[in-house]
């Protein structure tokens, strides 16, 4: 990194691992879950070559579309109903 900017002078640097979510389906879940909130996670190891298309099937999805070819239901968010829980009913969404 320090020879491609020339007359850089760090003081301190460090580089990071990059975080790998995973799901059960090993498909990434992108789906809403409210009306005004939506998700897209879970790369499952292929999230930084696929981020473009995952973020477009969020749009489409967003917008009410769904443009793949792939079914929808099979990016659903998935949660354990006794380990996770969302309520929405307070949101200022």
């Amino acid at each position: 990194m320090c020879h491609s900017l020339t007359g850089l002078k760090l003081k301190h640097w460090r580089s990071e691992f990059c975080v790998v979510t995973r799901t059960p389906t090993d498909f990434p879940y992108i789906d809403k879950v409210h009306a005004q909130l939506g998700v897209a996670i879970g790369g499952n190891g292929h999230g930084a070559k696929s981020s473009d298309e995952i973020g477009r099937l969020a749009v489409d999805m967003m917008a009410g579309r769904w443009s793949s070819d792939i079914p929808r239901d099979v990016f659903t968010l998935k949660l354990d109903k006794q380990k996770h829980s969302i309520d929405m009913s307070k949101s200022k969404l």
